[in-house]
């Protein structure tokens, strides 16, 4: 395989390790994925936005604003009917000792 090869290769690697990882959004991961291509000049102007341009990418996109709606809306009915914020949700998550097994097996959060 020729350099330009490996490194579309690697550079797709660790894009979806990226996003895997959750370090930043789909969005802004593939679009600098795409600018380093370009940097390297293993894509031309042209290419790239024929590339982001398809049927394929313009899914991805949509999925991601209806996905991001879903989320908020949910969020918005967990503050409601339970009185819980995404913050506190997040930090216990972020910190699992103050997770303990209750009644029945059910996980109780400790306040």
């Amino acid at each position: 395989m020729t350099w330009e090869a490996w490194a579309s290769v690697l550079i797709m690697l660790a894009s979806v390790v990226a996003m895997a990882r959750g370090l930043a959004g789909p969005d802004l991961v593939l679009t600098a994925a795409m600018g380093l291509l370009l940097a390297l000049g293993i894509l031309s102007p042209a290419e790239a936005a024929k590339g982001f341009g398809n049927e394929g990418m313009l899914s991805v996109g949509v999925m991601k604003v209806i996905w991001t709606r879903h989320a908020e809306e949910r969020q918005k009915e967990w503050e409601k009917k339970r009185g819980i914020t995404r913050q506190e949700v997040e930090a216990l998550v972020m910190e699992p000792t103050r997770i303990v097994p209750g009644d029945r097996g059910v996980s109780v959060a400790q306040g």
